[in-house]
């Protein structure tokens, strides 16, 4: 347990702060110095050789002959001391009651700032705190208060207002500031700082040095009556031994000061600890990351987390552990950050975080744990394939991964040998999921690969064990069954996502995805609309009640008016815009049309651009189709967005989709088909 001494005085007569502000004075404040015991043991620090052999007062001085100089020269001891200066401001210019009462809860909020501060840093800490003696303002004859009327008082709050500090955390005591040179050291900080504006010492130039001193985090540490809220968080949790939860907290806010001050405390904190207790801690991060990334899906948040983590947390983490611990946080952090991207197809994001796992993944020692983490890393690979459309490649890179986690779950049924007949193995499980979802983009351009592709279904279907796993593949079924134009089994498996018999009307569906929160509904929203868009195409008469129960399904409703951003929400645009265009409703289609166009080009991201592409491919079709006045307007945002897109670096796979249009067609038949070479 570290234990500190602070001596306290005040400056200010905490009435007129609101319009001493005004004039363009300082608040009134309460400040002094911060010094740990076991420098005062040492004789690191002397108050007497600060002060000297007599008596010293600021008020008092101004007249004398040492005046302002002297005390600048006995502040500037005190910054090269080794003194931290402490500072309660009252910057918000608070007035409770009167200034007594004012003064007691400035006291308050500032000593329990500095007590989370130092267990922030510490963990366990014991302040004692010097008071000078306070006489009764309010009042003609200025009396000393009665300390019962004032230290208790200041005791009792610090206590109930914060739980987290115990009564065996601090003590208070007061002393006489014309006698104790501890609080002669605390009156010079705090008149110093108060008037360090003041012409006594802007005209020997000494103002800008104090200012400075101010300013210096390494110097002074300040707090005022109202806390941000941010900062009032990541104490709260530091001060509680919450450190994981703290940097969790600090690294998902914008508020780039409050996190480079705070960040500097976790570094502190950080060197106090074992490296057990840092991997420990790392884990309540984790939680944060998967909950952001898999129940909430945030995905803005989720990215300024990790690469606030990236940025901040990796390279301090480094400097307290063994380069094993570091290059495994690092690397799952990174691999969090590559499945985020990959959920948001950022493909040069997700290629730059591939590159840092790669070079992380040599040093790895290939025991099962990191067997395990290569399989789910590669298949995190493939997906990324996915994104650039890249099938024909994934397909392969796939079926192998396939492979080795079938030999994987055979070395496990050898292992096993308990007469366990159905041994599930997860990654294998995630492969063959995989698979089913290339096939499904594969399925347009060769309906010969179906047969395969449902085997692969119900092996993955079989291979998963958790409800959630299962129905995720049946929504994968859904949009598998409807590339291959078989509408009724795509609906079939629509219905097992909602837990519905075979045999349950479109109705009954929308009724049970009504039940369902938006966020555990949307993809089979997006491959339910899907399948209505391509039933229509073929005349499948289900298309158009499943277009309807929409519109009576409020909640289904509202999803279609979201003004989400986020993957899928272009695509159930897009395909209600094209089943309303087909169906003869055009002017909401193509309202519907213009919005998913608007999501796709709005952010940086490629996946979403040759999305958005195939969509004004579509949209131009139509206007051409019905002969639409729009017809230059569009065409112009055509080339513009191609030549935007062309200009770029892209993957080979995503610049074959469309290096051959022809934007001079007028067939709007060509612009429908080039609409469908993105297949989802």
């Amino acid at each position: 347990m570290k234990e500190f001494e602070l001596w306290l005085d005040e400056s200010g007569d905490f009435k007129s702060d609101a319009q001493n502000v005004r004039k363009g004075k300082n608040p009134s404040l309460i400040g002094g110095v911060l010094i740990e015991k076991e420098k005062l043991r040492n004789k690191r620090v002397d108050e007497e050789k600060i002060i000297g052999t007599k008596v010293f007062h600021c008020k008092d001085m101004n007249h004398t002959q040492e005046g302002a100089e002297g005390q600048f020269l006995r502040f500037k001891k005190i910054v090269e001391s080794d003194l931290q200066l402490v500072i309660f401001n009252n910057e918000e210019c608070i007035m409770i009651i009167d200034n007594n009462i004012t003064y007691q809860n400035i006291m308050v909020q500032g000593i329990i700032q500095l007590i989370e501060y130092l267990k922030a840093k510490y963990g366990d800490v014991k302040l004692e705190i010097l008071l000078d003696k306070r006489r009764d303002t309010t009042k003609k004859e200025k009396i000393y208060i009665d300390n019962h009327v004032y230290i208790n008082r200041i005791e009792e709050k610090i206590v109930l207002e914060n739980h987290s500090i115990k009564r065996s955390d601090f003590t208070i005591k007061d002393g006489c500031g014309i006698q104790n040179k501890k609080l002669m050291v605390a009156d010079i900080v705090c008149n110093t700082i108060l008037t360090r504006d003041s012409i006594k010492f802007r005209e020997n130039g000494n103002s800008e040095y104090i200012n400075n001193i101010y300013e210096n985090e390494e110097k002074t540490i300040k707090f005022t009556v109202l806390q941000p809220a941010l900062k009032a968080a990541f104490y709260d949790l530091m001060s509680t031994g919450r450190l994981g939860e703290a940097v969790a907290v600090l690294c998902q806010s914008k508020e780039k000061r409050i996190i480079e001050h705070c960040i500097k405390v976790v570094d502190d904190r950080l060197s106090e600890m074992q490296e057990y207790d840092i991997e420990f801690h790392y884990r309540f991060i984790e939680l944060y990351i998967k909950y952001s990334l898999e129940i909430s899906r945030d995905y803005s948040k989720c990215r300024l987390l990790l690469e606030n983590l990236v940025k901040l947390f990796l390279p301090m983490l480094s400097k307290h552990v063994g380069h094993e611990i570091s290059d495994r946080i690092e690397m799952d952090i990174r691999f969090y950050m590559l499945t985020l991207y990959t959920h948001m197809g950022d493909i040069k994001s997700a290629e730059k975080c591939i590159m840092n796992c790669d070079r992380l993944m040599l040093d790895f020692i290939g025991n099962w744990e990191i067997i395990v983490y290569r399989f789910r890393y590669n298949n995190r690979k493939i997906m990324n394939q996915v994104n650039m459309f890249d099938f024909e490649n994934a397909l392969s890179e796939a079926k192998t991964l396939v492979e080795r986690c079938e030999a994987m779950k055979q070395a496990i049924e050898v292992w096993a040998d308990n007469g366990e007949e159905d041994i599930k193995f997860s990654e294998l499980a995630k492969a063959l999921g995989s698979q089913v979802q290339i096939y499904t983009f594969l399925m347009r351009k060769k309906p010969e690969l179906y047969n395969d592709a449902i085997k692969i279904s119900d092996a993955a279907i079989a291979e998963f064990v958790s409800d959630e796993d299962i129905r995720r593949q049946y929504i994968y079924r859904s949009q598998l069954e409807t590339q291959k134009e078989e509408y009724e089994n795509a609906l079939k498996y629509l219905l097992k996502v909602n837990n519905l018999q075979e045999n349950a009307g479109i109705k009954e569906l929308t009724d049970a995805m009504q039940r369902k929160s938006k966020k555990d509904i949307i993809y089979s929203f997006s491959a339910y609309v899907n399948l209505m868009a391509e039933g229509v195409l073929s005349e499948w008469t289900k298309s158009e009640e499943m277009y309807q129960a929409i519109f009576k399904n409020d909640h289904l409703r509202s999803l279609i008016q979201e003004q989400s951003e986020q993957h899928p929400y272009e695509i159930i645009l897009w395909k209600c815009g094209s089943y309303e265009v087909h169906s003869g409703r055009i002017s909401a289609g193509r309202k519907k049309m213009e919005r998913a166009i608007g999501i796709c080009f709005k952010q940086e991201n490629l996946t979403l651009f040759f999305i958005g592409l195939a969509i004004l491919f579509e949209y131009y079709a139509i206007i051409l189709q019905y002969a639409l006045k729009e017809k230059r307007g569009i065409l112009k945002n055509i080339r513009k967005q191609y030549q935007r897109i062309y200009e770029m670096e892209l993957p080979e796979s995503m610049n074959r989709i469309y290096e051959d249009v022809q934007l001079d067609n007028d067939k709007w038949e060509y612009f429908y088909e080039l609409s469908r070479r993105i297949t989802y």
